[in-house]
């Protein structure tokens, strides 16, 4: 019985990218490269979208430390 040695690699690339080969021995096959720009534009639009959320939540927690800070401040010198 012979047992062999067969190694399997997998890469993980994008659809907008062709002529893209993997080997072990080069890795200088940048200039050899086909992008498809206006699929990558396209999905790099959908992928990207922004989430405006964090700000909005951001934005209503400084106003509300400025309104407590503010009324803590107007507490003490009332106090005094």
């Amino acid at each position: 019985m012979a047992v062999g040695y067969h190694p399997k690699d997998y890469v993980l690339r994008h659809s907008w990218l062709h002529n893209s080969k993997p080997n072990k021995m080069a890795n200088n096959n940048l200039k050899y490269l086909r992008i498809d720009a206006a699929q990558r534009d396209a999905l790099r639009k959908q992928w990207n979208q922004p989430l405006l959320w964090p700000l909005w939540l951001g934005g209503i927690a400084l106003l509300l430390s400025g309104w407590w800070l503010w009324r803590v401040l107007r507490k003490r010198e009332e106090a005094r």
